[in-house]
């Protein structure tokens, strides 16, 4: 009976590894990433001047210094810290889709937080 318990206990933990790690495998999993840039530029009528001038560099500040509350969190609210990525991830690809003007492309990234 203790021997059947044990393996349950290491089954769970190994389960739980592997679902992470695939659950982070399709989160970087980014395959329209080297086609930003064109979709921006040519279907969104965004200049270049403006991407590379005003829409970048917010992504990038803005994604540097979400890190800080998710990585304390993170320990915390474990479960729901997933889940709100997840949508959070979803619905910026929903938007960046749907909604075309240059103060969206800015925004996006303070709606992903957790992206």
């Amino acid at each position: 009976m203790l021997g059947q318990k044990q393996f349950l206990g290491k089954m769970r933990w190994q389960m739980t590894t592997l679902l992470l790690c695939i659950y982070g495998f399709f989160k970087e999993f980014r395959p329209s990433e080297p086609y930003l840039y064109e979709y921006e530029h040519i279907t969104l009528n965004i200049s270049e001047r403006i991407l590379n001038s005003e829409v970048y560099p917010i992504w990038t500040y803005s994604y540097m210094m979400a890190l800080i509350p998710v990585f304390l969190l993170a320990d915390f609210i474990c479960k729901p810290l997933i889940i709100c990525e997840a949508l959070s991830y979803v619905t910026v690809w929903v938007m960046f889709v749907f909604f075309r003007s240059v103060l969206v492309q800015q925004v996006l990234p303070y709606h992903s937080v957790l992206k």
